[in-house]
């Protein structure tokens, strides 16, 4: 009886410590995230056309190595966005949005979600409002694949 009670209070207790530390994480992060953006100017903008749409780019670099890539549409309603942050050559935080916006009107119903990683891991995320994450087969490691794609697509883009 002891050592049942014992593994629950251990099982507590590590849980308890990774939503702390999942949670210090986040703050970290967006600590990082805040500071970088505040350093942002962005200084590169595109208009491209990959996959037969229009996209548009902003691209900010800043003192820490890092750099910010965002890049929306607007298709059928429908505005979108991606955000990528990078510090020292490696993707920190990516936050997706999309946003239902008919024509003539204000923001309708939003969705993002932002991610948090490190070295190519997914360390944690936080989904708000109605949208992809409701999906049971949604994956949140695609935001790795979206990010390369990102990347192959920006090295595209002529200087």
């Amino acid at each position: 009886m002891k050592n049942r009670f014992l593994l629950l209070i251990l099982i507590f207790f590590n849980q308890t410590s990774w939503a702390q530390s999942e949670l210090q994480i986040r703050i970290d992060t967006d600590s990082k995230v805040k500071k970088s953006l505040s350093q942002c100017y962005f200084e590169t903008v595109a208009v491209t056309t990959f996959d037969s749409e229009i996209e548009n780019w902003e691209v900010c670099s800043f003192e820490n190595e890092g750099r910010v890539l965002k890049i929306s549409s607007y298709k059928n309603e429908l505005y979108h966005e991606e955000m990528y942050v990078e510090i020292n050559g490696d993707l920190v935080y990516a936050k997706e949005t999309e946003k239902y916006i008919p024509h003539n009107h204000f923001s309708q119903m939003e969705w993002n979600c932002q991610f948090y990683t490190k070295k190519g891991k997914l360390l944690s995320l936080i989904s708000l409002g109605h949208g992809k994450t409701e999906d049971e087969n949604w994956d949140p490691i695609i935001i790795f694949a979206m990010y390369s794609k990102r990347l192959d697509e920006f090295n595209k883009i002529k200087k």
